[in-house]
């Protein structure tokens, strides 16, 4: 036995997604206001300026479904940046990499007299490889 309904698609749309619209006309918004089932832009405002107001909605909808614009194509490099960014790579990797500053950083907090974790503690002693 089922309780869910069919899904069946009419026409008229009755019931359906129209019941959700704005019912000012021609609005693209779902209704948010449910005492008077318009959309906030139209239920307080007055109801001579609707059309004006319904126009502005409908450019707004427009520019929020357009595409994104293409992006920009990318300059290629010429052959002096190209060396230059070779350059700055080789330098970055020639730099020599402290791998135990985090421990001497934690050494120098808790020689300052911060109080360190047990296992801050532990763990720069056990990689400086000094005891206690």
């Amino acid at each position: 036995m089922s309780f869910a309904k069919p899904f069946i698609k009419r026409d008229d749309d009755e019931g359906g997604y129209a019941a959700l619209m704005c019912k000012a006309h021609e609005c693209p918004n779902r209704w948010s206001v449910s005492n008077s089932m318009l959309c906030s832009a139209h239920a307080w405002a007055d109801p001579k300026k609707w059309a004006m107001i319904t126009t502005g909605e409908l450019h707004a909808f427009s520019r929020r479904s357009a595409p994104p614009p293409p992006p920009k194509p990318v300059e290629p490099m010429t052959m002096e940046q190209k060396m230059e960014a070779v350059a700055k790579l080789k330098n970055l990797a020639g730099a020599s990499i402290d791998s135990k500053l985090w421990a001497r950083k934690l050494k120098e907090r808790e020689l300052a007299g911060e109080v360190l974790s047990n296992l801050q503690q532990k763990a720069w002693r056990e990689v400086l490889r000094e005891s206690l």
